[in-house]
């Protein structure tokens, strides 16, 4: 939404009255000799009118008068950045100006205690940023991100009709952070971290489809970064993330059907499966399991849903965010999901969030030893209805994410001994799930399948015999290579 003539940002005191050009150049001269209230009211209301009427030097009082009037005058404060708006709506040698200037009090503004001043400057900074590269460049690293992630989570905002406008400026700056070099004082702190991963939740039954996915974005901007994903292990925030995937899936499950359905799904398939890999790098994080325990409640959670397989019932769940304890901050009505919305059946009804859930998990048993191991599969038979799942074509064909997600979990459960590979073959479903995998069309999928069909095998008589026939045929498509004989240890 970019402001335009019509958009002006009038001076409150001056109503819609028609300016005069010699007032407006009369205010001028006046603030370049000395600015003053008055001064500024009357260079507010001829911008409107009047945008070319500050020149750079000016835009550069107007910026000291907003650092020096937050303190001393709101009413100064106000009316410089009306003047600073209106000069900038299409005037990119104005946001140049403003830009070479930096954005710190921009910052300050955005965390005054005074909500017309904060919002006055979002709306301020849209016109700024919009379309202009350099202006969003500098705003990020002049750190106006971190106080527009907390404006963007405060209950104010969540009511707000300018939250769209809010959510676009916070994706423009942060859009540049994979192209700014990365340095300690680029990393947020633990708690507006926590503000941002807690967005999207925030936002899931409230904003339009276009706005949750631009906030998946913005946070999974951060979460690609290795050094975000560490600090989100250490600050135990792991479920906050899980939360995001989860509340996207559900976006695709109870969109109506027909083509704004499929629109949805189109639009934010690609973030549920961006989330995926961030959780499994996550995961992958070598501090993962100093902060998480195979015992912990969050794992457990996993483990459980893996082991449901998508049909378990039970009692519905709290969100994840308040099982890791991070329910600590108040939250209005408006912040919270009605518990329906996240019923432990509602995630489970997908194949991809048992995926997910393998990829976490799959990631900490790498680091495990081989008897904690040993449990998962001999006495709660975890593997079971992923067998299932994976027999199942619809479920294997349709999403790569999937069969990829469950081979490499099962390869991890054959770690521990020779009993526990032929415990996991055993199953009625282990042959027809290796054959879907073996003959998938994808060509990934089809190694996974071959890693897999030789992790059951090694060292294991037993299962080269069961599975000889099937080893025989994906030796034949791939010209011989494939050997119940593999000796290497499964990655």
């Amino acid at each position: 939404m970019q402001l335009t003539s019509h958009d002006r940002l009038p001076d409150p005191q001056h109503g819609e009255r028609a300016p005069d050009l010699q007032q407006a150049e009369a205010a001028l001269q006046s603030l370049q000799i000395g600015s003053s209230d008055v001064a500024l009211s009357a260079l507010a209301a001829g911008s409107k009118a009047y945008p070319d009427v500050p020149t750079p030097d000016v835009l550069r009082i107007l910026v000291e008068a907003i650092e020096c009037g937050l303190n001393d005058s709101l009413e100064t404060t106000t009316a410089a950045i009306r003047c600073i708006g209106n000069a900038c709506i299409d005037n990119d040698s104005a946001r140049a100006t403003i830009a070479g200037l930096g954005f710190s009090w921009a910052v300050l503004c955005l965390h005054h205690e005074n909500d017309e001043i904060k919002w006055l400057m979002v709306k301020v900074l849209y016109n700024i940023c919009s379309d202009h590269e350099a202006a969003q460049i500098q705003c990020y690293r002049d750190r106006v991100h971190v106080p527009l992630i907390s404006l963007c989570g405060s209950p104010q905002s969540l009511q707000s009709r300018d939250t769209s406008t809010l959510i676009d400026l916070l994706f423009w700056i942060t859009g540049h952070k994979a192209t700014i070099q990365n340095n300690d004082t680029d990393l947020l702190s633990d708690e507006s971290v926590l503000e941002l991963l807690m967005l999207p939740y925030y936002y899931h039954n409230i904003a339009t489809v276009e706005d949750f996915a631009i906030l998946l974005e913005i946070c999974l901007t951060f979460l690609r970064d290795p050094s975000v994903q560490r600090q989100v292990v250490k600050s135990r925030y792991v479920a906050c993330v899980w939360q995001m995937f989860v509340d996207c899936e559900d976006r695709m499950d109870h969109c109506q059907a027909g083509e704004y359905a499929q629109e949805t799904k189109e639009l934010l398939k690609p973030l549920s499966t961006s989330l995926i890999w961030c959780l499994s790098d996550i995961a992958a994080n070598e501090d993962f399991t100093q902060q998480y325990s195979p015992s912990s409640a969050f794992i457990e959670r996993l483990l459980s849903l893996i082991a449901s397989g998508g049909e378990e019932t039970g009692t519905k769940s709290k969100d994840a965010i308040e099982q890791a304890g991070l329910g600590a901050r108040q939250r209005t009505e408006a912040h919270t999901i009605p518990e329906e919305n996240t019923s432990t059946e509602t995630e489970r009804r997908s194949a991809r969030s048992i995926a997910a859930a393998c990829q976490i998990v799959g990631n900490m048993l790498r680091v495990l030893p081989p008897q904690d191991i040993t449990p998962l599969v001999m006495t709660r038979k975890i593997h079971a209805k992923l067998w299932h799942i994976l027999a199942e074509p619809d479920y294997a064909d349709d999403d790569d994410d999937v069969p990829h997600s469950f081979a490499g979990f099962l390869v991890q459960l054959t770690r521990p001994s020779v009993e526990v590979r032929e415990f996991l073959a055993e199953d009625v479903e282990a042959e027809e799930s290796l054959r879907v995998l073996c003959e998938h069309k994808t060509p990934q999928i089809r190694q996974d399948g071959i890693r897999l069909l030789r992790a059951l095998g090694k060292e294991c008589p037993v299962n080269q015999e069961r599975f000889r026939g099937l080893a025989a045929r994906v030796a034949g498509r791939s010209g011989g290579g494939t050997s119940m004989q593999v000796e290497a240890a499964p990655a």
